[in-house]
């Protein structure tokens, strides 16, 4: 059942080819959240449970409105708290080190959205690196390499916008590169 919410909700959230239904997408994942907190709580050593919910709080985050980028930003926060937490366990754990990246570039276009340059510029920063770790690792993955892409083009804006042209250039370029 949290699983098909959570389809549901794929289907209807406002990433990748969707029917971009913001509202019904956060109504589905609301649902998937409940029972993934409850099997996370009947066993919390269970961490198939923990990444479970983690997902599903990410997944509520992406979907939260643009004027409610304050909560986005929290809720990415508690998902990032049990993906660093199950990356402590399982260093080989890429999905949950996959899952806290990408919540971590979400978060940073939301600071960016509410104006605060230095804290998104710092989250562009960690998520370059990260995302090198994890390109490191899945180099045939389209997915980190596109949002990868994506990240450098982002970072070199924002690097611009700061007047540190040489980097926002140097920036750039990695992005072209690995496009």
């Amino acid at each position: 059942l949290m699983i098909a919410y959570s389809k549901v909700g794929d289907v209807q959230a406002p990433i990748r080819p969707s029917l971009n239904n913001p509202a019904a997408a956060l109504e589905s994942y609301i649902k998937m959240l409940a029972i993934a907190t409850k099997l996370a709580s009947s066993d919390p050593s269970d961490v198939h449970a923990k990444f479970d919910r983690a997902v599903a709080l990410s997944k509520m985050a992406i979907a939260e409105p643009q004027d409610r980028d304050r909560e986005a930003i929290d809720t990415f926060s508690q998902a990032n708290a049990i993906l660093d937490e199950l990356s402590a366990m399982d260093p080989l754990d890429n999905n949950a080190v996959f899952w806290a990246w990408s919540n971590r570039g979400y978060s940073a276009k939301r600071l960016l959205h509410t104006g605060q340059k230095a804290a998104a510029l710092r989250a562009y920063r960690e998520v370059l690196a990260t995302g090198l770790h994890l390109l490191a690792q899945n180099h045939k993955s389209l997915t980190i390499l596109v949002d990868q892409v994506h990240i450098y083009l982002e970072t070199a804006k924002l690097v611009a916008d700061n007047g540190q042209k040489q980097e926002a250039l140097t920036l750039s370029k990695k992005g072209i590169d690995l496009a």
